[in-house]
């Protein structure tokens, strides 16, 4: 039978009581959980929720004392202390109790910078007031840990992690709360207690945090991870916002050169799109090895986050999830959309221009819903026009895929291929490139009249007004579908050189469990002995790419060592299941790349013939 609401209450009155009465043990609060879990009639179910709000209740009853012994010089990071080393409480608790303690010192400086600025003669927008407040309140925060005495450097950090990210989710007002993520990142990367170095790694911590507690509250969900608009996940976009800057810029400028030639090419709105959308994803892998130093360690921390928070069976889709929304979700997609919004209503830029901006601006809806729909997400909005190609383009999505799965695992990226000039005077003469931004100076903006009869010209010709031009727009639209097929060539050929790479580390994977498995105990234990030995930390923890990829291999093999001989096995045979399935995907592959290299060849082939002809022409007239 359902659990009556007023039996229900009573159960968590009578558990309240007895945590609170006077000189009940320390273990208190554990003994009365466990009572609610031994009790008859209730359903396991019943017992989690009672047992949760019992906890809940309880915490919050904590924090006005807690509060109280916090003011004072080292109050505040006295009061942090025991709450996270009390045993008293679990790690979701202890969040909730210094975040608890956090918010209470933030909401107390608001309402002080608030009425001190309703005082004033020279009142300021209460919204600036609140913020510059809440951010001085945190780096005081930050400062009195760092000058915590008896801390280590790592402990610092942690203590620091544990009071920013606990104080996400508690305050009510969504309007309020969405902005905290922002002001905390603000905080840390303007406090003058921190060096870069420090900033980061409190970054990462918190961007682990936030993603275990998105876990926890995903209940075996993995698919609804990250996508609620909230602290957590405006200050992961602010951290990626700052510190991948350069890549945003690269892949928007490659979407943007892309969406230009589409336009010049008067491809149909779909095929416009989708242009931009594939030179989009595929800069993002060509230029991911700008997302170095902060920003990379960022994703691969919150990506261990995931796998660590999750069960096994579900740890991947949840580590795909945060990648997808930290890169592009919430990442590249926005930004671009922000700014290509604006871009194409902007008057003051050429309408051609303005045109370019507005197919990359549904380019990068496309690739968002795309990147939300994978593991299980819905089609945010209107769906773009481009997005069912994106879709049918199994290589452009795999390729996207493996390459959120590559960062997430800290690779090495190679640098970006040498760019083409590939700028022919008919491209110029059919869509001159304007690289001006949103601002054009006072000079660019007074030859509007040359430059839009220009531009009326070009107008014309696309719609088959100049008969001459038009044949050009036509040559240069079959030159962007040679780049297209040649692009789709390379990203096979790149398909096919990871999918050998990954046989080769599987092989390698398995070589080594079977090697393990037929050594003696002593000599396992002599190369377990070896291999710990080879652990370095700060190479694991700050090291580059290619030092943590090596550390990380290490502890796989530490971990064979450490396995019975039935593990051993276990692992070798899904292995071998697992090289199986890469040698049937790398021959479909190989399939795709070699029937792709015979459309390129062909297409080459007709190119030729078409310009020996005019030419043979020519010579027999002669």
């Amino acid at each position: 039978m359902p659990l009556e609401a007023a039996e229900r209450e009573q159960i968590i009155t009578d558990a309240l009581a007895a945590i609170n009465q006077p000189g009940a043990a320390p273990d208190i609060a554990r003994q009365v959980m466990e009572g609610i879990g031994q009790r008859p009639g209730l359903s396991d179910t019943d017992k989690q929720k009672i047992c949760d709000d019992v906890r809940k209740q309880w915490v919050a009853q904590q924090t006005p004392a807690l509060l109280a012994g916090a003011n004072g010089p080292g109050g505040t990071v006295q009061a942090c202390q025991n709450v996270l080393q009390s045993p008293d409480y679990r790690a979701g608790d202890k969040a909730q109790l210094v975040g608890a303690l956090v918010h209470g010192r933030m909401d107390n400086a608001v309402q002080q910078a608030v009425a001190a600025n309703n005082a004033s003669d020279d009142k300021q927008p209460e919204q600036a007031v609140r913020s510059a407040a809440v951010k001085a309140e945190i780096m005081a925060i930050i400062q009195d840990i760092e000058d915590a005495p008896g801390l280590s450097a790592d402990q610092k950090r942690d203590m620091q992690a544990d009071v920013l990210a606990g104080c996400i989710g508690l305050d009510k007002d969504p309007s309020v709360e969405i902005k905290l993520g922002g002001e905390i990142f603000a905080a840390i990367e303007d406090s003058d207690a921190l060096t870069p170095d420090q900033k980061a790694d409190l970054c990462c911590k918190m961007g682990a945090r936030i993603v275990a507690q998105e876990c926890a509250e995903a209940q075996g969900q993995p698919h609804t991870l990250l996508r609620g608009n909230n602290a957590g996940t405006n200050f992961m976009s602010a951290f990626m916002n700052e510190h991948g800057a350069d890549y945003f810029n690269a892949v928007k400028n490659a979407g943007l050169q892309a969406a230009r030639q589409a336009q010049a090419a008067g491809l149909d709105p779909a095929q416009k799109q989708y242009a931009a959308a594939q030179a989009m994803m595929t800069a993002m892998t060509t230029q991911a090895q700008l997302l170095e130093g902060p920003a990379a360690n960022f994703l691969q921390a919150t990506s261990q986050a995931a796998r660590n928070a999750m069960p096994p069976d579900q740890a991947q889709a949840a580590v795909d999830k945060v990648m997808a929304n930290t890169v592009a979700l919430r990442g590249v997609c926005p930004a671009i959309i922000a700014e290509s919004g604006v871009a194409r209503r902007n008057a003051q830029i050429p309408p051609q221009e303005q045109a370019a901006h507005a197919v990359l601006f549904e380019a990068a809806r496309g690739v968002q819903q795309f990147a939300n729909v994978g593991g299980g997400g819905n089609v945010m909005g209107n769906k773009a026009e481009c997005f069912d190609l994106i879709v049918e383009d199994e290589e452009l999505g795999e390729e996207f895929n493996n390459t959120l799965d590559l960062m997430s695992q800290g690779h090495q990226f190679p640098p970006p291929p040498v760019q083409q000039q590939a700028a022919p005077v008919v491209e110029q003469q059919v869509a001159p490139v304007v690289e001006q931004q949103a601002n054009p100076d006072a000079n660019a903006l007074n030859e509007g009249a040359e430059k839009k009869s220009r531009l009326a010209s070009v107008r014309d010709a696309l719609r088959g007004a100049a008969g001459k031009i038009q044949d050009a727009a036509h040559d240069l639209g079959a030159g962007i579908k040679d780049k297209i097929e040649q692009a789709k060539l390379d990203r096979l050929d790149k398909q096919v050189q990871k999918r050998q790479d990954h046989g080769a580390y599987l092989q390698e994977q398995k070589d080594f469990a079977d090697h393990v498995s037929r050594m003696s105990p002593e000599g396992r234990e002599r190369l377990l002995a070896d291999l710990q030995d080879k652990i370095d930390p700060d190479k694991l923890l700050k090291g580059d790419r290619q030092e943590r990829a090596a550390q990380m291999q290490l502890m796989d093999q530490i971990e064979a060592c450490k396995m019975s001989p039935e593990k051993l096995d276990q692992r070798s045979a899904k292995l071998q299941e697992k090289l199986d399935k890469n040698e049937e995907k790398l021959g479909r592959q190989e399939q795709k790349r070699d029937a792709q290299k015979a459309k390129v060849d062909l297409r080459a082939a007709r190119h030729a013939n078409a310009q020996q002809q005019p030419q043979q022409a020519h010579a027999h007239g002669h």
